[in-house]
Protein backbone atom coordinates (compact mmCIF):
# COMPACT_ATOMS: atom_id res chain seq x y z
CA UNK A 1 0.00 0.00 0.00
CA UNK A 2 2.67 2.51 1.03
CA UNK A 3 5.77 2.71 -1.14
CA UNK A 4 8.31 3.75 1.47
CA UNK A 5 11.00 4.61 -1.03
CA UNK A 6 8.60 6.86 -2.92
CA UNK A 7 7.56 8.58 0.31
CA UNK A 8 11.19 9.16 1.28
CA UNK A 9 11.98 10.62 -2.13
CA UNK A 10 8.98 12.96 -2.12
CA UNK A 11 9.80 14.04 1.44
CA UNK A 12 13.39 14.77 0.44
CA UNK A 13 12.18 16.74 -2.58
CA UNK A 14 9.86 18.75 -0.34
CA UNK A 15 12.45 19.63 2.30
CA UNK A 16 15.06 20.49 -0.36
CA UNK A 17 13.13 23.71 -0.97
CA UNK A 18 14.13 24.86 2.53
CA UNK A 19 17.50 25.98 3.88
CA UNK A 20 19.44 22.81 4.63
CA UNK A 21 21.96 24.84 6.58
CA UNK A 22 19.33 25.94 9.08
CA UNK A 23 19.70 23.82 12.23
CA UNK A 24 15.96 24.11 12.89
CA UNK A 25 15.20 22.58 9.48
CA UNK A 26 17.56 19.67 10.12
CA UNK A 27 16.06 19.19 13.57
CA UNK A 28 12.62 18.70 12.04
CA UNK A 29 13.90 16.38 9.32
CA UNK A 30 15.45 14.15 11.97
CA UNK A 31 12.38 14.41 14.22
CA UNK A 32 10.10 13.41 11.35
CA UNK A 33 12.07 10.25 10.59
CA UNK A 34 12.22 9.22 14.25
CA UNK A 35 8.50 9.77 14.76
CA UNK A 36 7.76 7.67 11.66
CA UNK A 37 9.87 4.82 13.02
CA UNK A 38 8.23 5.12 16.45
CA UNK A 39 4.77 5.04 14.85
CA UNK A 40 5.68 1.82 13.07
CA UNK A 41 7.14 0.29 16.24
CA UNK A 42 3.99 1.09 18.20
CA UNK A 43 1.79 -0.34 15.43
CA UNK A 44 3.83 -3.55 15.38
CA UNK A 45 3.62 -3.81 19.18
CA UNK A 46 -0.16 -3.77 18.78
CA UNK A 47 0.09 -6.56 16.20
CA UNK A 48 -1.56 -4.50 13.48
CA UNK A 49 -1.47 -5.71 9.89
CA UNK A 50 1.50 -4.93 7.65
CA UNK A 51 -0.60 -2.38 5.77
CA UNK A 52 -1.66 -0.69 9.00
CA UNK A 53 1.96 -0.54 10.18
CA UNK A 54 2.89 1.15 6.90
CA UNK A 55 0.07 3.65 7.35
CA UNK A 56 1.31 4.43 10.87
CA UNK A 57 4.81 5.04 9.50
CA UNK A 58 3.38 7.30 6.78
CA UNK A 59 1.57 9.43 9.36
CA UNK A 60 4.89 10.07 11.08
CA UNK A 61 6.50 11.12 7.80
CA UNK A 62 3.70 13.59 7.00
CA UNK A 63 2.72 15.03 10.38
CA UNK A 64 5.16 17.97 10.55
CA UNK A 65 5.33 19.18 6.93
CA UNK A 66 3.87 22.47 8.14
CA UNK A 67 6.82 23.01 10.46
CA UNK A 68 9.13 23.73 7.54
CA UNK A 69 6.94 26.57 6.27
CA UNK A 70 6.59 27.81 9.85
CA UNK A 71 10.37 27.98 10.31
CA UNK A 72 10.97 29.72 6.99
CA UNK A 73 8.23 32.30 7.39
CA UNK A 74 8.31 32.91 11.14
CA UNK A 75 11.62 31.52 12.41
CA UNK A 76 9.96 29.78 15.36
CA UNK A 77 8.31 26.52 16.48
CA UNK A 78 5.88 28.46 18.67
CA UNK A 79 2.40 28.03 17.18
CA UNK A 80 1.00 30.77 19.44
CA UNK A 81 2.99 33.48 17.68
CA UNK A 82 2.98 32.01 14.15
CA UNK A 83 0.72 29.34 12.65
CA UNK A 84 -0.86 26.11 13.79
CA UNK A 85 1.72 23.80 12.25
CA UNK A 86 -0.69 20.86 12.12
CA UNK A 87 -3.07 22.83 9.91
CA UNK A 88 -0.02 23.91 7.93
CA UNK A 89 0.71 20.24 7.25
CA UNK A 90 -2.88 19.73 6.10
CA UNK A 91 -2.54 22.64 3.66
CA UNK A 92 0.65 21.21 2.19
CA UNK A 93 -0.96 17.80 1.74
CA UNK A 94 -4.47 18.58 0.57
CA UNK A 95 -4.33 22.12 -0.80
CA UNK A 96 -0.85 22.16 -2.32
CA UNK A 97 -1.36 18.68 -3.75
CA UNK A 98 1.42 16.72 -2.04
CA UNK A 99 -0.88 13.96 -0.76
CA UNK A 100 -1.16 12.19 -4.11
CA UNK A 101 2.59 12.37 -4.52
CA UNK A 102 3.07 10.54 -1.25
CA UNK A 103 0.23 8.06 -1.72
CA UNK A 104 -1.59 7.48 -5.00
CA UNK A 105 -4.83 6.07 -3.55
CA UNK A 106 -7.17 8.20 -1.46
CA UNK A 107 -8.45 5.31 0.68
CA UNK A 108 -6.83 6.62 3.86
CA UNK A 109 -7.19 10.34 3.29
CA UNK A 110 -9.77 10.78 6.05
CA UNK A 111 -7.63 9.02 8.66
CA UNK A 112 -4.51 10.90 7.54
CA UNK A 113 -6.32 14.25 7.65
CA UNK A 114 -7.80 13.64 11.10
CA UNK A 115 -4.63 12.23 12.67
CA UNK A 116 -2.38 15.02 11.42
CA UNK A 117 -4.93 17.78 12.01
CA UNK A 118 -5.21 16.83 15.70
CA UNK A 119 -1.73 15.49 16.48
CA UNK A 120 -0.86 18.63 18.47
CA UNK A 121 -4.30 19.20 20.03
CA UNK A 122 -4.73 19.14 23.80
CA UNK A 123 -7.49 16.53 23.39
CA UNK A 124 -8.90 14.57 20.47
CA UNK A 125 -12.43 15.45 19.35
CA UNK A 126 -15.29 13.30 20.55
CA UNK A 127 -17.00 10.83 18.27
CA UNK A 128 -14.04 9.46 16.31
CA UNK A 129 -14.50 5.93 15.03
CA UNK A 130 -12.31 3.27 16.64
CA UNK A 131 -9.83 2.90 13.77
CA UNK A 132 -9.33 6.63 13.28
CA UNK A 133 -8.80 7.14 17.01
CA UNK A 134 -6.26 4.31 17.05
CA UNK A 135 -4.10 6.00 14.41
CA UNK A 136 -4.51 9.39 16.07
CA UNK A 137 -3.25 7.90 19.33
CA UNK A 138 -0.31 6.18 17.63
CA UNK A 139 0.87 9.43 16.03
CA UNK A 140 0.33 11.48 19.18
CA UNK A 141 2.24 8.94 21.30
CA UNK A 142 5.19 8.79 18.91
CA UNK A 143 5.37 12.57 18.65
CA UNK A 144 5.29 13.04 22.43
CA UNK A 145 7.97 10.39 23.02
CA UNK A 146 10.36 12.11 20.64
CA UNK A 147 9.56 15.57 22.03
CA UNK A 148 10.53 14.26 25.47
CA UNK A 149 13.70 12.77 24.02
CA UNK A 150 14.63 16.11 22.46
CA UNK A 151 13.98 17.80 25.79
CA UNK A 152 16.72 15.69 27.37
CA UNK A 153 19.28 15.98 24.57
CA UNK A 154 19.16 19.56 23.31
CA UNK A 155 20.54 22.49 25.30
CA UNK A 156 17.69 23.72 27.50
CA UNK A 157 17.97 27.27 26.18
CA UNK A 158 17.42 25.99 22.62
CA UNK A 159 14.04 24.64 23.70
CA UNK A 160 12.82 27.24 26.18
CA UNK A 161 14.87 30.36 25.47
CA UNK A 162 17.95 31.99 26.95
CA UNK A 163 16.20 32.98 30.19
CA UNK A 164 15.23 29.42 31.12
CA UNK A 165 17.88 29.32 33.88
CA UNK A 166 15.42 31.36 35.95
CA UNK A 167 13.57 28.07 36.51
CA UNK A 168 16.14 27.12 39.16
CA UNK A 169 14.81 29.82 41.48
CA UNK A 170 11.07 29.38 40.89
CA UNK A 171 8.38 27.22 42.45
CA UNK A 172 5.77 25.46 40.34
CA UNK A 173 2.55 27.46 40.40
CA UNK A 174 -0.41 25.91 42.22
CA UNK A 175 -2.63 25.23 39.20
CA UNK A 176 0.19 23.54 37.29
CA UNK A 177 1.22 21.42 40.27
CA UNK A 178 -2.40 20.36 40.89
CA UNK A 179 -2.89 19.43 37.24
CA UNK A 180 0.26 17.34 37.24
CA UNK A 181 -0.63 15.55 40.46
CA UNK A 182 -4.04 14.89 38.93
CA UNK A 183 -2.27 13.02 36.12
CA UNK A 184 -3.09 15.52 33.42
CA UNK A 185 -1.20 17.33 30.73
CA UNK A 186 -0.76 21.00 31.57
CA UNK A 187 -3.01 23.58 29.97
CA UNK A 188 -0.96 26.32 28.32
CA UNK A 189 -3.20 28.93 29.84
CA UNK A 190 -2.09 27.83 33.33
CA UNK A 191 1.62 28.20 32.61
CA UNK A 192 2.97 31.29 34.34
CA UNK A 193 6.72 30.93 34.76
CA UNK A 194 9.75 29.07 33.43
CA UNK A 195 9.52 25.97 35.62
CA UNK A 196 5.84 25.59 34.71
CA UNK A 197 6.92 25.16 31.09
CA UNK A 198 9.31 22.36 32.03
CA UNK A 199 6.59 20.66 34.08
CA UNK A 200 4.35 20.95 31.02
CA UNK A 201 6.79 18.89 28.96
CA UNK A 202 7.17 16.27 31.70
CA UNK A 203 3.39 15.99 31.92
CA UNK A 204 3.26 14.63 28.36
CA UNK A 205 3.96 11.24 29.92
CA UNK A 206 0.40 11.21 31.32
CA UNK A 207 -0.98 11.40 27.77
CA UNK A 208 0.81 8.29 26.49
CA UNK A 209 -1.70 5.63 25.50
CA UNK A 210 0.32 2.55 24.60
CA UNK A 211 2.53 0.32 26.78
CA UNK A 212 5.50 0.56 24.38
CA UNK A 213 5.43 4.36 24.53
CA UNK A 214 5.41 4.38 28.32
CA UNK A 215 8.14 1.72 28.43
CA UNK A 216 10.44 3.77 26.21
CA UNK A 217 9.95 6.89 28.32
CA UNK A 218 10.64 4.94 31.52
CA UNK A 219 13.65 3.00 30.24
CA UNK A 220 15.27 6.11 28.78
CA UNK A 221 14.66 8.07 31.98
CA UNK A 222 13.17 11.01 30.09
CA UNK A 223 11.06 12.35 32.96
CA UNK A 224 13.91 12.30 35.47
CA UNK A 225 16.17 14.05 32.99
CA UNK A 226 13.58 16.72 32.19
CA UNK A 227 13.22 17.44 35.90
CA UNK A 228 16.99 17.60 36.41
CA UNK A 229 17.14 21.39 36.56
CA UNK A 230 19.33 21.90 39.63
CA UNK A 231 16.59 23.76 41.47
CA UNK A 232 17.67 26.01 44.33
CA UNK A 233 14.10 26.62 45.45
CA UNK A 234 13.18 24.39 48.43
CA UNK A 235 9.49 24.40 47.57
CA UNK A 236 10.27 23.38 43.99
CA UNK A 237 12.58 20.60 45.18
CA UNK A 238 9.72 19.11 47.20
CA UNK A 239 7.29 19.56 44.31
CA UNK A 240 9.65 17.87 41.85
CA UNK A 241 10.14 14.92 44.19
CA UNK A 242 6.38 14.42 44.46
CA UNK A 243 5.85 14.86 40.72
CA UNK A 244 8.60 12.38 39.85
CA UNK A 245 6.97 9.76 42.06
CA UNK A 246 3.53 10.46 40.63
CA UNK A 247 4.56 10.11 36.99
CA UNK A 248 6.74 7.04 37.61
CA UNK A 249 3.85 5.28 39.32
CA UNK A 250 1.62 6.12 36.37
CA UNK A 251 4.11 4.81 33.82
CA UNK A 252 4.71 1.59 35.73
CA UNK A 253 0.99 0.87 35.99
Amino acid sequence: MVNKQQVKEVFQSYVSDFDAGDAMIQLKIDHTKRVAELCEQIAKSLELTAEECELAWLLGMLHDLGRFVQIREYGTFNDLVSINHALGSIRVLFEDGYMRRFLECDCYDEIIDTAIRHHNAFRLPEGLDEKTKLFCDILRDADKVDIMRLDTELPREDIYGDDIEQCRYEAVTGAVFDEFMGRSAILRSNIVNHIDRIVGHASLAFELVFPLSRRIVYQKGYVDRIFDIGSENKCAQEQISLMRTKVKNYILE
